[in-house]
């Protein structure tokens, strides 16, 4: 079976924004980690929907727990970023931040209200509400600048990066 051009568009798009938004909420969360002394703490906490509540009494990093956590909480992430690429295939790219702010707003409300605490993403117990408020906005910048970038609608003004965006073969 192949894939429409549509369909591996959409999957290209949601593959580059949820990879794009799992690395910088990751680093966020290490940051916010590091903040408190325990680096790791909330990345672990992730490893929750599968070790239980012990994941989230890791501080360090835990060869099991903590790559478990990276694990859950990238597929997450990449989860999300395929149902924005769907959600936004219509988007101008230049609505793509308001429509990535309002779609972490909605995965707030899906992963820390809607969700029974088993399946919740497990930092939100040990994160203030500014704190979750970066957290979330991370989320939705980075789709949507993910998808921006799968879109191939990035601007810069790095001279060398638009000479080879004109020749990309190099000839």
């Amino acid at each position: 079976m192949q894939l429409s051009r549509t369909m591996a568009e959409r999957l290209r798009s949601g593959l580059f924004a949820g990879l794009t938004a799992a690395a910088a909420t990751a680093g966020v969360l290490i940051g916010f980690g590091f903040a408190r002394g325990a680096p790791w703490r909330l990345i672990n906490s992730d490893a929750a929907i599968v070790f239980g509540n012990n994941a989230r009494l890791h501080d360090d990093f835990n060869t099991t727990v903590t790559v478990t956590g990276l694990v859950v909480h990238v597929l997450s992430v990449l989860l999300w970023g395929l149902l924005f690429a769907i959600a936004t295939r219509r988007v101008r790219v230049l609505w793509l931040a308001l429509t990535g702010m309002l779609f972490a707003s909605a995965v707030y409300v899906i992963d820390i209200v809607l969700l029974p605490g088993r399946l919740a993403p497990g930092f939100e117990n040990a994160l203030s509400t500014p704190e979750l408020i970066v957290v979330f906005a991370t989320l939705g910048f980075s789709l949507a600048a993910g998808a921006a970038m799968a879109r191939g609608k990035i601007v810069t003004n790095d001279p060398e990066f638009r000479a080879s965006q004109a020749n990309p073969g190099g000839d």
